[in-house]
């Protein structure tokens, strides 16, 4: 009986080890993005290329040394809502999205923002949904992935003929 103790107690610890070890490599995931993001949005000497979807909605490329670090597509649909998304580049891999849906209307509005973030291979590591949960499971982030690519499919299949790497 007290050789099952020991095993069971040994196996608790190593999950809780190993837990708390996919938890801070994903902690340093989300530093380095916070930090290359940041750092993209200080830039102020970005070309800034402009091109039309096939849907005639803008698509605008941020350029620095010929290399795409930033892109963001706008458009309002039929019921008047504003889509954004903003797809942020190191390597010509996505490492953070985030995509926002608003009321297109005068006065303070409360946008639903979305938020995907990648580790250096392109894996989708966490997504935060538009209230603040967050989710790490592996299953549920793939699911969510696939939802919101859906949405943004033909689109980003435009721009991943600019040899750029996306995550779907």
């Amino acid at each position: 009986m007290r050789k099952i103790m020991k095993i069971l107690l040994l196996l608790i610890f190593i999950s809780t080890v190993s837990v708390n070890m996919a938890s801070s490599r994903v902690e340093g995931i989300i530093t380095q993005i916070r930090k290359d993001y940041a750092e993209t949005n200080a830039e102020k000497n970005y070309k800034i290329k402009r091109e039309m979807s096939s849907y005639v909605f803008p698509v605008d490329y941020y350029i620095k040394d010929e290399i795409v670090k930033k892109i963001v597509i706008n458009y309002t649909s039929e019921g008047h809502m504003k889509h954004s998304l903003e797809l942020y580049f190191k390597n010509q891999k996505v490492y953070f999205a985030i995509n926002t849906l608003s009321e297109n209307h005068e006065g303070p509005i409360n946008p639903e923002m979305t938020r995907f973030y990648f580790d250096k291979n392109g894996t989708i590591v966490r997504y935060i949904d538009s209230n603040g949960k967050i989710i790490e499971n592996k299953t549920k982030l793939k699911e969510k992935l696939e939802e919101w690519s859906w949405h943004w499919r033909d689109s980003i299949g435009e721009i991943s003929d600019k040899k750029l790497s996306l995550p779907f």
